[in-house]
């Protein structure tokens, strides 16, 4: 261990069994996902939130106050507050950590069973070291990565479950090799294996290495992912395993991939720091201003007025004395900046993934087990921006579509089998079944193919038949054999093909080799031998087009079989074969073993192999398979698109088979035409082609859509050194459709359009969406059954595509205008306070003492503000059916209609004209010739700033009042209940005399409340504050409403006549309801057009063209 941490690995690890003094330089399994200790929290807790600029201003501000020579206030007032802040944030963080050490002792002192130095023990999983021989029953979970030598399963296989790695739920399949199945535990025990493998790395699914048996010099044998089990995987099918220790603790795969998401900035938070940047420099001229006053009335009164002692006062010097005004003042306007407004913004977003984890309408019931399955708030950081989404990106199959494939089509040479005149799935065309019956060749040699070429495991059962792997298309063709009457059966690694119903004796394979899928390969291979004849066979499926590249040609015909399956919405796979000699296989056998033992470039060597044996294969067909729509789909993507959202579709599928599903989800409709950019293209510049789409596009007045083909030979270049070019054409279509898309070009398309500044969210549910997902502003993930690591990886998760619409025009609006306003208020009212502040100086010689005594300037955000705060997180500007009726609503918030320049503006004229307001009112009120209604004293200055400080508390609880749109009784009472509890605080303050931050207060409450010219001063400067206010915000709210304004009084009026919000017409035709709107959608305004600040007046009196 260093001074900065563990040493990085860079070479190789030699790992042997049964020496474990070559092994103790590495680590032991001791698993620590605690981030302190009781020595280093503090240091490190504090250093992590002071790296915060907020929280490091409020620090050095308080360190400031400490200096009694220039502090204008108590420093307890600024030191609580920050104490208690931070004392929370310490707290929760504490109470997390002291759980995850117990999470970390409880993984830690797990027992496991090890082989070490040829003898069996038993010890705690920490002190597990690579080199053991781990042994492993059934349903255990393994504590470290290990590489599999024995099986209790004869044919040495085991399957493991990864749900915990990759949020796959389905059983990977792991193998031994031949060599250390045949030792036996016994043999294991008493030899030594020797593997050579990477050193620690974080890609999940790498495991090229070496495996030696007792001499490292010997035979060297090939080992891979199919031998490598990960920390996390839990055990399945299998009794026993035992497995050679690789990698342990921090160095695992899980270890090496456990890192925090990146951090996601919203809008609302970028505009929140522009306006504390600028409230900061605000602080600093008036600081400048005010102190030079103060300085420059100080030297001209300090011969004048001998009486006020100004030659004697000198806290830091003579000659340094001008400076203590400007850090007075400058503490004076501190609080400008509120302290509490990252505690209200995390107590907001809290509030607001409470309300998503417990909407009843976005829960899901399986129909199959009836679990149930809430929505999921993975980040909380991220909500408000669900408010302001301009793109919305989604995968296809598993989240517009339900992911259950069903083969229903297939063409065979140049015939269809469920596509004629009598039937329309296989199921039905009995033409099928006579073919197989005749023993046609190409059709046999098809079933073949269907039957073979594949991963899943088939199990008998009591009950049947079942199919388990990862790939649904391969699940569905075996569901479709079975239904036709073919039955498939393994064992081991023997298939055997048979059919009473159809009456044709079995055949019998031996899988030899699988020359696997991967998303660049795009296509998977099986190598069988016919147990009869003993000829060997070699069967392929995949991609249309990857598929043919690797045979002689296509038949007459093909093209025309793709484009009638895709244009039906059916996902398109070919399939080819090739008969290999004994010869052939033999020299594939030595290239593959050759490759393998490439231990620097394993994969890329043995693809090349692959690819070779892959070559002059003969094409036999083609399936069509079908992905039915989720519910709700189409009417989803028609509110985003009336929200203002634009959608695109990025998939693998072909071209037509995307846009068949786009106009099926009416993505695309017929009122526009479709522009593509696809192979079609080729021999034309990327930037000529872009340029010739971009001058047609400016010559037509009518909607067009986008689509692009991810294999097209322009769209590495649109994603590249052209993204900002295409991305701006992209912006202009209606939609766009990426057919043809590999996984890392999602995330380029969403980056492409994140280069314009645009808002973005990403919806997805495989593993292949993940990298869009992190890239987006906002991830979806889709519950679904490609499994969950797309939910895992997501800011939010949930069931159905549909539930978008809830989570997006809904929560998503509702939180940016809760969010908005409560931010805006927070500065609004930390502003008057501190204006306040700034006009008493002119009443003080500009000496910096604050007008405020300690109590009420500490209780103030803290206490007496608060309620308001808080339960303005429950108001609605207007219904969810409103939004749902009229979803251009969501404008407001998309385009920040609800905090922006102008808002923020008014906010700040608001606090100047109502400090004013106190200021001139109070002041004059509280002159020479003051008297006190109660006993005949003259004014005072305690009773004077109490008097204020009450009309300052009603200003704030009446602005709410005003500005809230929903009232509740909670509403009221908490809202009004916040002034009841000030008068009570104050009152029970005032009585108390033995602490100095109370001092000030003593009896002065009960002076000012029994005052009768004190109660009329408050109401006075109340009214004044807010009468104005209230009535230019409802000038334009009669004259020039906003769009949601104008829907609100639609909706009191509604409700005030006890009608519905909507009507339903019962007699439509085809079973559909009819909604019909009571009150029409009010056309765009200004406040829509503009963020201008003087727009809303200028368009008042007709001056805003």
């Amino acid at each position: 261990m260093g001074c900065f941490g563990s040493k990085v690995e860079t070479e190789d690890r030699f790992i042997c069994t049964n020496n474990p003094e070559h092994n103790t330089k590495y680590p032991d399994n001791t698993v620590v996902n605690s981030k302190y200790t009781v020595f280093t929290f503090l240091p490190k807790i504090l250093w992590a939130h002071l790296r915060r600029f907020m929280n490091m201003y409020f620090f050095i501000i308080a360190i400031l106050q400490l200096w009694s020579a220039v502090t204008p206030v108590n420093p307890i007032t600024t030191w609580a507050p920050i104490v208690i802040i931070f004392a929370v944030a310490f707290v929760r963080e504490g109470y997390d950590d002291i759980q995850q050490h117990k999470h970390d002792k409880v993984t830690n002192e797990r027992l496991y069973n090890i082989i070490r130095s040829e003898r069996e023990k038993t010890i705690q999983s920490q002190y597990i070291l690579p080199g053991d021989i781990l042994i492993l029953n059934r349903n255990m979970e393994a504590p470290c990565d290990i590489c599999l030598l024995y099986s209790s399963n004869a044919d040495g296989k085991c399957c493991v479950e990864t749900a915990n790695l990759d949020g796959e739920t389905n059983l990977k399949e792991k193998i031994t090799v031949k060599q250390t199945q045949e030792m036996g535990p016994e043999g294991l025990r008493t030899s030594k294996i020797y593997i050579r493998c990477a050193a620690p790395n974080a890609d999940l699914n790498s495991f090229d290495s070496s495996l030696f048996v007792n001499n490292p010099d010997g035979e060297c044998i090939p080992i891979n992912s199919e031998q490598f089990i990960q920390q996390g995987v839990f055990l399945r099918n299998v009794d026993k395993i035992y497995g050679l220790v690789c990698y342990t603790g921090k160095q695992t795969k899980l270890g090496l991939n456990a890192q925090a998401p990146p951090i996601k900035w919203t809008e609302i938070e970028k505009i929140l720091n522009k306006v504390s940047l600028g409230i900061f420099v605000a602080q600093l001229i008036l600081a400048l201003i005010t102190g030079s006053i103060g300085n420059s009335w100080k030297k001209h009164h300090k011969e004048s007025e001998p009486y006020l002692c100004l030659k004697e006062d000198h806290p830091i010097g003579e000659k340094f004395d001008w400076i203590v005004l400007y850090i007075r003042c400058y503490l004076l306007t501190s609080i400008m900046i509120p302290v509490s407004l990252k505690v209200t913004i995390d107590i907001c977003k809290y509030v607001y993934a409470m309300f998503i984890r417990n909407d009843k309408k976005m829960v899901y019931i399986n129909k199959n087990d009836h679990t149930i399955q809430q929505c999921l708030v993975n980040n909380t950081s991220v909500i408000e921006d669900l408010g302001a989404i301009q793109y919305v990106f989604t995968d296809k199959t598993g989240t517009l579509t339900e992911n259950e494939m069903k083969l229903t089509k297939i063409a065979i040479g140049s015939r269809y089998y469920g596509h004629n005149g009598q039937s329309e799935d296989i199921l039905e065309d009995t033409t099928l079944t006579e073919a197989i019956q005749s023993q046609d060749h190409e059709v046999l040699s098809a079933i073949c193919n269907l039957a073979l070429c594949h991963t899943i495991k088939i199990i008998d059962t009591a009950n049947g038949i079942v199919f388990e792997g990862v790939s649904p298309e391969e699940i569905s063709f075996h569901e479709a054999l079975q239904k036709i009457g073919i039955i498939v059966r393994q064992n081991k690694d023997e298939t055997t093909i048979s059919s009473e119903k159809l009456n044709f004796e079995p055949f019998k394979f031996r899988t030899l080799e699988v020359l696997p899928f991967s998303f660049t390969r795009r296509r998977m291979s099986v190598i069988v031998e016919n147990t009869v004849t003993n000829t060997k066979v070699l069967f392929m499926k995949g991609a249309h087009e990857n598929v043919v590249e690797h045979t002689g040609g296509s038949y007459s015909g093909f093209d025309s079989q793709v484009d009638t399956f895709s244009s039906l919405g059916l996902r398109v796979m070919a399939l080819s074969m090739k008969q290999l000699t004994d010869q052939e296989y033999n020299q594939y056998k030595e290239e593959i073993l050759a490759a393998r033992q490439n231990h620097d470039n394993r994969i890329a060597e043995c693809e090349k192999v692959y690819d070779k044996y892959e070559q002059g294969q003969k094409l036999i067909g083609i399936t069509g398979i079908e992905d039915s729509l989720q519910d709700g789909v189409p009417l989803t993507i028609e509110m985003l698109r009336d929200a203002g959202i634009k959608v695109w579709m990025v998939t693998g599928d072909l071209m037509n088979t995307a846009v068949k599903i786009a106009r099926s989800t009416r993505l695309i409709s017929n009122d526009g035409e479709i522009i593509k950019l696809s192979t079609d293209a080729a021999g034309t510049d990327s930037r000529t082609l872009l340029q010739k789409v971009s001058e047609y596009v400016d010559t037509i007045n009518h909607p067009f859509y986008l689509v692009i083909e991810g294999s097209a030979y322009c769209t590495n270049e649109f994603l590249g050194p052209l993204q900002k070019e295409f991305a701006q054409l992209a912006s202009r279509a209606r939609s766009v459709v990426c057919a043809r898309t590999m996984p890392k070009q999602k995330a380029f398309y969403v980056e492409a359009l994140k280069s314009l500044g645009c808002v973005t969210c990403a919806v997805g549910d495989g593993g292949n969406d993940v990298t869009m997902l992190r890239s987006a502003h906002i991830g979806i993930g889709i519950i679904g059954k490609e499994g969950r690591q797309a939910a895992v990886a997501a800011d939010f998760a949930i069931s159905q595509f549909s539930y978008i619409q809830r989570l997006i025009l809904i929560h998503g609006r509702y939180s940016a205008y809760r969010t908005s306003w409560l931010t805006q208020f927070c500065f609004y009212k930390s502003i008057l306070l501190a204006l306040i502040q700034v006009g008493y100086l002119t009443m003080n010689g500009y000496s910096g003492s604050s007008y405020m005594n300690d109590f009420n300037l500490m209780c103030y955000n803290a206490i007496f503000t608060i309620l308001p705060v808080i339960f303005f997180m429950f108001d609605k500007d207007v219904e969810e059916s409103t939004i749902y009726l009229h979803p251009f609503v969501y404008t407001d918030s998309r385009k920040r209609m609800f905090i922006n320049a102008r808002t923020v503006f008014w906010w700040i004229i608001r606090s100047i004209y109502q400090a004013i307001v106190i200021c001139v009112i109070a002041f004059n009120a509280f002159d020479v010739e003051h008297i006190n209604g109660l006993d005949g004293s003259a004014a005072n200055l305690a009773e004077s700033q109490q008097i204020v400080y009450s009309s300052l508390i009603l200003i704030v609880v009446v602005t709410t009042t005003i500005d809230t749109q929903n009232w509740t009784s909670l509403n009221f009472i908490f809202i009004w209940g916040n002034w009841v509890i000030y008068l009570l605080a104050a009152v029970c303050a005032n009585m108390i005399n033995d602490f100095s931050i109370t001092r000030k207060m003593y009896l002065v409450m009960l002076r000012t409340m029994a005052d009768p010219l004190a109660w009329f001063t408050v109401v006075t400067i109340t009214g004044v504050a807010t009468i104005p206010v209230l009535f230019v915000q409802a000038l334009f709210a009669t004259y020039l409403p906003t769009r949601s304004q104008s829907l609100r009084f639609n909706e009191i009026i509604v409700q005030c006549e006890y009608k519905p919000v909507y009507l339903v017409d019962l007699t439509a035709k085809e079973n559909q309801f009819v909604v019909s709107n009571l009150y029409a959608a009010p056309p765009e305004t200004i406040w829509d057009q503009s963020h201008n600040i003087f727009a809303p007046i200028l368009a008042l009196f007709g001056c805003w063209k």
